[in-house]
């Protein structure tokens, strides 16, 4: 008898228990159930045939089952990646989409290199595979040259293969990370490694500190000053952002050090993690190390420059940075959101003009929600005035720059305190509809009206789906490195591997008795 049906052999995947060991298991249970293992298929060769059968018959369905009737982002990121059969390193590039109920891993192809037009054609040939072509309306990706360049970047790349206009969703937690950077350079200087030598230290030296007693930012005259007007708002969006759902421990942490940097105490009461995650890739973890290290600094010892560089990277991260990453994820309040960042970049030159500087340097060159295609999400945004939304929609008749604008403009900062988001709207503004085929027949409605009308709500729904941070990229990434090396060495097989766990961590979330017997 074949005791392995669909969903044992994926658990088994999951689970992560080899064809031996799952021979090794499941002979003493079928003893202890009452029944002889030897009327059953269960020695390893038959385990591994079943499951090979199984994982390539799920992954068929999963793809011939797929048809979804809402507007997609796809989705990619490469990582370099030790290959399955052998020693030699290679490039893997994670393809999934999104949508209104829809987050699908396509598949994690082995790149040849590096480029931009091998990035598209892998991201190409899986959305032709999966046959959603036509669905596809919106591009979400990381700001590197690989992706964004102008002639040979694998957006427009794709634009090119797929024959279609595309949006391009910036990912916007990429674009904060860039920004962070710059000013983590200018606090502490640059780094010949991957690592931070103040943050390696801090860890070094991490069980040697006492934590029993810690410096809150009112201890500090001139930190206090900066943020007097601002700090119990900063410390209530804190602390409602920890009523949701955080996807990483690390998400929480940079909300609870926030709190408790202000003088306030979370909810789970004031603790400090152990420092962890040092690579410089990594720089929301910079931000955590620098509030640990200054509330800390009376047991850790630091020079002049580096107190000052602690003080400003803190002081940069409560008053902007927070804010901005932990709102990045809704599309809808993305062009408000980006000219607001840019208005409180300038007025930070008063605390500090040279991180305002390096800030809004950096932040400049990444204005893609102020396109002219983009800025269209602002009308999905209940946070912008009724008027605003008139003045937005009065402006669709303003004649656009060019036939195919630009899919990230540039902007003089010295002007920016006038401008508001009806500036950046133009007759282009349309193309967001026709790209995305939602329906704009609201506009020829008062604004007061568009909530109980049908297509404006329709539409929002589906913009709310739109994602424009990376992060279901890094997810998938990390699916791959953490099943890069288990079970197969087959890439087919790898493929139909990755493919199903993902679905069944879906369809399963936890390991409650309950939702494993659906």
């Amino acid at each position: 008898k074949n005791l392995l049906d669909e969903k044992l052999a994926v658990t088994l995947d999951m689970a992560k228990v080899s064809d031996r060991n799952a021979a090794l298991v499941l002979t003493p249970a079928l003893q202890s159930l009452g029944h002889d293992p030897a009327e059953f298929n269960i020695n390893h060769s038959s385990i591994r045939r079943q499951r090979i059968k199984c994982r390539q018959k799920i992954a068929a369905n999963l793809k011939a089952e797929f048809r979804p009737g809402v507007p997609l982002t796809i989705h990619w990121d490469g990582k370099l990646l030790e290959d399955i059969c052998r020693k030699e390193i290679v490039d893997r590039l994670p393809v999934l989409v999104s949508g209104v109920g829809v987050d699908q891993l396509l598949a994690v192809p082995k790149l040849l290199s590096g480029t931009g037009e091998a990035s598209a054609a892998a991201v190409y040939e899986a959305v032709v595979a999966w046959n959603i072509c036509d669905q596809v309306k919106c591009m979400c990706f990381d700001t590197t040259v690989v992706n964004s360049g102008p002639r040979n970047g694998a957006c427009i790349l794709l634009e090119q293969k797929l024959d279609n206009d595309m949006l391009w969703c910036a990912c916007r937690h990429h674009i904060l990370e860039i920004m962070l950077e710059a000013v983590v350079i200018l606090a502490l200087g640059t780094s010949k490694g991957p690592d931070v030598l103040i943050f390696k230290r801090f860890q070094t030296n991490w069980e040697f500190i006492d934590r029993s007693t810690y410096d809150i930012i009112a201890s500090d005259e001139a930190l206090h000053s900066a943020v007097s007007g601002v700090a119990s708002q900063i410390v209530e969006f804190a602390k409602r952002q920890l009523e949701q759902f955080q996807p990483r421990d690390d998400y929480r942490e940079l909300l609870e050090l926030t709190i408790i940097f202000l003088g306030g105490v979370p909810a789970r009461g004031v603790s400090f993690r152990a420092p962890a995650g040092l690579h410089r890739a990594r720089w929301m973890a910079k931000s955590i190390y620098s509030l640990k290290i200054w509330m800390l600094k009376g047991r850790f010892k630091l020079t002049k420059r580096e107190q000052k560089g602690i003080a400003d990277i803190c002081l940069f991260t409560v008053k902007l940075y927070v804010k901005a990453w932990y709102q990045a994820p809704n599309a809808p309040f993305a062009p408000r959101l980006d000219l607001q960042l840019v208005k409180d970049i300038m007025e930070y030159k008063a605390p500090n003009t040279a991180v305002a500087h390096v800030a809004l340097k950096k932040f400049l060159g990444h204005l893609w929600y102020l396109s002219e295609e983009l800025v269209a999400f602002a009308f999905f945004d209940d946070a912008v005035s009724h008027d605003t939304k008139r003045q937005m929609v009065e402006a669709l008749h303003n004649t656009g720059g060019n036939e195919h604008p630009l899919k990230r403009i540039t902007l003089d900062p010295t002007i920016i305190s006038s401008k508001q988001l009806q500036y950046f709207v133009t007759e282009n503004t349309q193309r967001f509809f026709t790209i995305t085929g939602i329906s704009s027949a609201f506009l020829q409605t008062d604004v007061e009206s568009w909530k109980t009308n049908d297509d404006y709500n329709t539409a929002q729904t589906t913009v709310i789906s739109i994602r424009v941070v990376n992060d279901i990229a890094e997810r998938g990434v990390a699916l791959m490195d953490e099943y890069n090396k288990l079970h197969t060495n087959n890439e087919d097989q790898k493929q139909f591997l990755l493919l199903i766990v993902k679905e069944f961590r879906q369809r399963y979330p936890d390991r409650n008795k309950q939702t494993l017997m659906q």
